[in-house]
């Protein structure tokens, strides 16, 4: 079970009928009623101590609980998924390190319907509570991958017919509003500071970036991936 720390997330976790446990306080009574109607064996507890061990400094609002499994599926069932689709979007995160960022990330992923999020076991951030609260219940709608090495990932994701395009400020790198976006396609975004690893550039079949028209260069990442993903999601489509 994962945990999940806040009101918005326990309301979103019985949205999707994923809500398992929940520990509450009972002061605030509609929303004491609206857990109690959907999981009656939800405890209560007014003690802030006890919200706060779990929940590392977030605010936790008196309200914790677990949903269902770990919101995550493997490379091999996703592909056997999408293998009859004509077109498919998927995102990779590489290195991301704050959860703010990820957990914005997850959410503008699920709002554009991409088919998966991929991401690195080790030497990013994980999903923990922060990235769960901040993703406002989207991550509980999005196939989560974790792997253990991008660059496999990313030849195993050719071989099932998909383009690989990276993110990035090089010269080889083209406008993102010239490219015509068609098939299955794999867009990578970077570290906050470092952005995309070399390696993984390097396997990349194309690099893009975002023609900005003020005086400021690049975009937070979080908002630089719903820029991609709307951009390339819209030319999907049509």
């Amino acid at each position: 079970m994962q945990l999940i720390i806040g009101k918005k997330a326990i309301l979103d976790a019985i949205t999707n009928k994923s809500l398992v446990k929940a520990t509450i306080s009972n002061k605030d009574k509609v929303f004491f009623n609206k857990v109690k109607a959907y999981l009656p064996s939800v405890q209560i507890n007014n003690d802030k101590s006890f919200y706060e061990k779990l929940a590392s400094g977030q605010n936790h609002q008196f309200a914790i609980g677990y949903v269902e499994g770990e919101i995550e599926l493997t490379l091999p069932n996703f592909l056997n998924r999408v293998k009859d689709q004509k077109t498919s979007l998927v995102l990779i995160v590489d290195s991301i390190e704050d959860p703010m960022n990820f957990g914005a990330i997850i959410r503008s992923a699920e709002s554009f319907g991409i088919d998966a999020l991929i991401y690195k076991k080790d030497g990013q951030c994980q999903i923990t509570p922060a990235v769960i609260k901040t993703s406002q219940g989207a991550i509980s709608n999005l196939n989560m991958i974790k792997v253990t090495n991008l660059n496999d990932t990313i030849n195993k994701l050719k071989e099932a017919g998909y383009w690989i395009y990276a993110s990035c400020l090089d010269q080889q790198a083209h406008k993102l509003d010239e490219i015509k976006f068609s098939g299955k396609v794999v867009i990578i975004v970077g570290n906050e500071n470092k952005g995309v690893s070399p390696l993984v550039l390097k396997n990349s079949d194309f690099k893009v970036y975002i023609e900005m028209f003020g005086k400021s260069q690049s975009l937070n990442v979080s908002a630089a991936t719903a820029v991609l993903l709307s951009t390339i999601q819209s030319k999907l489509k049509k």
